[in-house]
């Protein structure tokens, strides 16, 4: 269980929040606005302001934090769906691509400048993967906005090749099995510097872990969730799930 051993931050850090959820949608059930919009304010000074004005984690630097208060975030924009500059497929695509863009050619300026050792490259540099800096969430938020209102219709071999993502990125994730790609088959350090080579390996990879994602799900899981054991299983773990709910009523 992922979550224990904090190896793999995403998935473990998703599995706490899937494990909150019950109890955070109790929570925001009636909630009013003023009362919802408040708590994402005082949240956001340890988990936003914080980590923005001072280019470095604060007290709440966990990710699992900012996995709840993005979670507290959405649930907001759902509710109230009247952002209007959100709401502008232009505008979030220009603010969606542009932070990130901006972020990348300050960075190459100060490279560039030997500026590497200032406190402005030391801000570039924590905005890049801050999960909690604003530059960064508002990036994110405006790409889900753009893609959310447009319609990409439905493919099936797209499908499923984004089902296996979640299987490739623990895959290639494991301490054990990084160590071996980079170092055992693609003996990553010899071509540093090689596009080439980074782009091939990126395939590689990727169709690699897709693939033993592809008879995992089909060899072991689909006959698993088929079975009687399984459907008993979860059949318990509904009815349990229901007898709590009743009781936080």
């Amino acid at each position: 269980f992922p979550a224990g051993t904090r190896q793999l931050w995403f998935i473990s850090d998703y599995l706490v929040l899937l494990l909150c959820v019950p109890l955070l949608n109790r929570l925001l059930h009636g909630l009013p606005r003023r009362a919802h919009k408040g708590v994402l304010l005082v949240l956001a000074v340890p988990l936003v302001v914080y980590p923005t004005v001072f280019g470095q984690d604060g007290i709440l630097g966990d990710t699992a934090w900012m996995f709840l208060y993005d979670y507290l975030l959405a649930a907001y924009l759902r509710r109230w769906p009247d952002n209007r500059l959100l709401n502008r497929p232009a505008a979030a695509l220009a603010l969606g691509l542009g932070l990130p863009l901006a972020n990348t050619a300050i960075r190459a300026v100060l490279e560039y400048r030997g500026a590497t050792d200032s406190k402005a490259f030391q801000y570039i540099a924590y905005y890049r993967t801050a999960l909690g800096a604003l530059p960064g969430l508002l990036a994110a938020l405006a790409l889900f906005h753009f893609f959310k209102n447009l319609d990409l219709g439905s493919n099936r071999f797209i499908n499923g090749l984004a089902g296996t993502t979640l299987g490739v990125y623990i895959l290639h994730q494991v301490p054990v099995l990084r160590d071996f790609l980079w170092n055992g088959i693609f003996h990553a350090q010899a071509h540093h510097g090689s596009a080439a080579y980074t782009l091939l390996v990126i395939v590689l990879t990727f169709a690699g872990c897709a693939a033993i994602d592809t008879l995992r799900t089909r060899f072991i899981m689909q006959p698993l969730q088929r079975s009687c054991a399984f459907t008993a299983l979860c059949a318990k773990g509904d009815a349990l799930a229901a007898e709590i709910l009743s009781l936080m009523e």
